[in-house]
């Protein structure tokens, strides 16, 4: 192809010389050729670029096949990949969706299974509200017949208290503080005339409630046969022959029983001896306390330290002869004033706090100082309950 150009420019300047000296047809000759060269080059780099632009064109489309195929590659491995992807994305679903089944299914089962128990649940609480409910019933009829029962024991052991008439008529200025802590009492306070004499007595038997009334029915009734079958009047006598009535009474059940009672009896001469009025007193356990005028402090005439009823070593009760003065106030009491716990310190209200009480009112009307006894228990006890039976009786001579 460089021949050709070197002929073609060789031609072209041989044309021009010939051009130049005139030789027209010569030069026209020379140039003829030299386009005939140059033509042949034209067309050879012509046929050479087309060649090259055929061997692009194939080259192109081989890449382009080349690209194609990678690209077909690519995506397909994409799709494989996205179809792989979307197959344990299925699967993790499916899974997901098999476990959320199971879970619900075992949900439901849990909840079945605890509604069913719930209602075997309740219904054996309905059965057993209903048995209960029965037997609330049942209870709350044999408390009624109970309280019922007690209530009435209540009229009867009232029966056999002093009544009000007798004492007034007896003695002129008296009070009685009588306060059971249930309904019926172990406290009871008893009262006998015999001839010119006349008995009075503060007893706390053993216990309280149905028991202690109980135990007080016994020894309210050897009492009264010391006094109505034996006539004995001397105090001493009377609770020494009381205490082998109660032994005797409880051991007919073969056992020791040591029920029995604390005991102030007094023995009050209705009409003076040689212008002094006489009283005598035995006690067991609870003294009797005198106020006298003049007298800063109560006298306490004690008692034996011994109880009407079963004891060891027991011994003859002591008699005292009382020589009382005009104004003089006797007091017998069982301790459940003194032992009533109360105040700030919600402690004992104790037996020197006691007198000392009794000592401030001795002077007063008899019906103030019953009032006063009562107010002052209830502002010493406050909210809690009452502790013991209760049981005072005051008397002026």
């Amino acid at each position: 192809m460089r021949a050709k150009e070197d002929l073609a420019r060789l031609y072209k300047s041989v044309a021009i010389v010939y051009y130049n000296n005139n030789q027209g047809n010569k030069a026209f000759d020379y140039l003829s050729l030299s386009n005939v060269y140059h033509d042949s080059v034209y067309d050879d780099k012509k046929q050479i670029q087309l060649l090259k632009l055929e061997k692009q064109y194939e080259t192109q489309k081989i890449q382009d096949s080349l690209r194609l195929s990678e690209q077909k590659v690519a995506t397909s491995h994409s799709s494989e990949l996205a179809a792989k992807e979307q197959a344990a994305k299925t699967i993790w679903q499916l899974t997901g969706a098999i476990g959320l089944t199971l879970f619900t299914l075992i949900l439901l089962l849990f909840v079945y299974r605890n509604a069913k128990n719930q209602r075997k649940l309740n219904l054996a609480l309905s059965e057993k509200n209903d048995e209960i409910n029965k037997q609330k019933l049942i209870i709350e009829e044999k408390n009624t017949e109970l309280t019922d029962s007690i209530t009435y024991a209540k009229r009867i052991q009232s029966a056999i208290l002093p009544s009000r008439s007798e004492i007034n008529h007896l003695f002129s200025q008296n009070f009685v503080l009588y306060l059971p802590k249930d309904i019926v009492a172990g406290d009871f306070y008893w009262m006998e005339k015999l001839n010119d004499r006349v008995l009075i007595a503060v007893a706390d038997c053993t216990g309280h409630g149905v028991p202690g009334a109980m135990v007080s029915v016994v020894c309210n009734n050897a009492l009264n046969r010391a006094v109505r079958e034996l006539r004995l009047s001397k105090p001493s006598d009377i609770l020494d022959k009381t205490r082998d009535m109660i032994v005797a009474e409880f051991q007919k059940s073969g056992k020791d029983v040591k029920d029995g009672m604390d005991i102030s009896l007094l023995s009050v001469r209705l009409q003076p001896i040689n212008g002094q009025r006489i009283a005598e007193y035995a006690g067991a356990n609870n003294p009797l306390y005198i106020a006298r005028q003049g007298e800063p402090e109560l006298l306490e005439i004690k008692a034996d330290k011994q109880p009407v009823g079963l004891f060891d070593h027991p011994l003859p009760f002591t008699n005292t002869e009382l020589k009382l003065q005009e104004g003089d106030t006797l007091y017998l009491a069982s301790d459940g004033f003194a032992d009533q716990f109360g105040g700030e310190k919600k402690k004992k209200y104790k037996t020197s706090t006691f007198r000392l009480f009794l000592r401030g009112l001795s002077e007063k009307d008899m019906h103030f100082q019953l009032d006063e006894l009562h107010k002052e228990l209830i502002t010493w006890r406050g909210s809690l309950e009452q502790l013991d039976d209760i049981c005072i009786v005051g008397l002026r001579v």
